[in-house]
């Protein structure tokens, strides 16, 4: 009886690991739409409809999503702040740029170095504003600028 009480058991266990692996993916993948959905209204100019997925995100997902998603909708807040609401945009968007950092500093890093030179000022601003806020990120000292390798690459564009 035990052997199938062990089998049981770890059928239950990968069960729970695949469907909470499927939800993950899942999600993710509708935060990238959103996110996309965002990008293309701000292009646009609707910004009614960009802050709208923005906050949704932000107020309901922050948790969930990736390093590279909450980059994404750092810079997001950052365009929208450009529009108004400036003070909590960029409260926004720096909560954001911490978070991405505390969930996956490599590929925020990577995120923000890879940035056109039109975000790349944006990318700059949150990295004084979290900086100077006085928390620094884990790992690094603290710090009001990006790291070099993001100003380095910023010039090369």
């Amino acid at each position: 009886m035990i052997p199938h009480i062990r089998t049981f058991t770890l059928l239950t266990a990968l069960t729970a690991i695949l469907i909470a692996t499927s939800c993950s993916s899942d999600d993710t993948r509708r935060f990238d739409d959103e996110l996309r959905q965002a990008d293309m209204a701000v292009a646009e100019g609707d910004m009614t409809a960009a802050t709208s997925i923005a906050r949704r995100l932000s107020d309901e997902h922050l948790d969930a999503m990736t390093a590279g998603q909450l980059c994404r909708l750092s810079i997001l807040y950052m365009q929208l702040s450009d529009d108004g609401n400036q003070s909590e945009n960029i409260s926004r968007a720096t909560d954001c740029y911490r978070k991405a950092f505390a969930t996956d500093s490599d590929s925020a890093r990577q995120y923000y170095s890879q940035l056109g030179p039109e975000q790349t000022a944006n990318a700059q601003m949150l990295a004084t504003i979290a900086g100077s806020i006085g928390t620094a990120l884990p790992g690094e000292a603290e710090t009001d600028t990006l790291p070099e390798t993001i100003i380095n690459d910023s010039h090369e564009h």
